[in-house]
């Protein structure tokens, strides 16, 4: 028995130029999809590692690093300010002389509208212990200025030194 010759009919050339179309924008999807991806690998990655290098600095309040001749070398230290505001407005009774023992000083109530308070301390910036880092992995001067202006290669981790805060500016 011989076979209807339309029954044994392939796919027209009409077919098989839009199936590669469908296949060829679906592959185009595909690897714009995976250029975010690896960027927003990079990314993570790039502050996994400042996190990873650079906390412990601000956790311990570590003012030093040490480099790859085992030498300790400073962080960069500059003097910070820090503005507390709060937005209200009301009345407090103070204690009397300011001791909690003796009372609340009913006399001399205080008013206050949107009292603010001003802190002057030291602002570690823990940049250069990632960039010591950088340079023991192998990384040129000019890498490590390019690793700065990738996703997240500018956002360092900073400290304050405890000891040095001063109030410089108290307002009711």
């Amino acid at each position: 028995m011989k076979k209807n010759k339309k029954s044994l009919k392939g796919m027209t050339l009409v077919e098989v130029l839009v199936s590669l179309a469908v296949f060829a924008m679906l592959s185009g999807v595909l690897l714009g999809y995976g250029a975010y991806v690896d960027k927003t690998s990079k990314a993570t990655r790039t502050m996994k590692n400042k996190v990873v290098e650079e906390a412990h600095y601000a956790s311990a309040r570590q003012k030093q690093y040490v480099d790859a001749s085992d030498t300790y070398q400073d962080l960069d230290k500059v003097a910070g300010e820090i503005q507390i505001t709060i937005n209200e407005n009301g009345t407090f009774t103070p204690f009397i002389d300011n001791d909690p023992t003796k009372g609340y000083d009913n006399d001399h109530p205080v008013n206050y509208s949107n009292p603010s308070t001003k802190i002057e301390t030291d602002i570690y910036d823990t940049q250069k212990a990632y960039d010591e880092y950088l340079r023991q992995k192998g990384y040129t001067d000019e890498e490590i200025t390019a690793a700065k202006t990738e996703a997240n290669g500018r956002v360092n981790i900073h400290f304050i030194d405890d000891n040095s805060l001063v109030i410089t500016d108290r307002t009711h």
